[in-house]
């Protein structure tokens, strides 16, 4: 598994987004909510990915776009905690404040718990 985010594991789908906020299951951490869906329907090759963070809670899209940037770097150094699951949808959401934007290393433990949370659910 390369260590890069590709562009076929971005998820773009509108129905795929949809039925993940519909049907996924959601796993809560502290300033990240992470909602994920199984695909049983062969819809979806390996993982994809959305990042999400509200306008209400971040005004600013320079804020926006440094968390966004943070989160998929995160995701893509720790990815390789993922070989084994395949055919997920999963979106994070940032739900802190701008007050204190953690730094990529918070991101990072976060995800890890969130894949090892993943690992076991399967």
């Amino acid at each position: 598994m390369k260590n890069c985010l590709r562009k076929k594991e971005r998820l773009c789908d509108q129905k795929l987004i949809q039925a993940t906020f519909t049907y996924g299951k959601k796993y809560y951490l502290p300033n990240i909510t992470f909602l994920y869906l199984t695909d049983y329907t062969n819809q979806i090759q390996g993982i994809q990915n959305l990042f999400s963070i509200s306008k209400k809670n971040i005004p600013k899209a320079v804020d926006r776009n440094n968390i966004k940037r943070k989160l998929r770097e995160a995701y893509r150094q720790e990815k390789y905690l993922l070989e084994f699951c395949k055919k997920k949808t999963i979106v994070y959401q940032y739900m802190g404040g701008k007050e204190n934007i953690p730094c990529i290393s918070i991101f990072r433990k976060s995800l890890r718990m969130f894949f090892s949370y993943l690992i076991q659910d399967r």
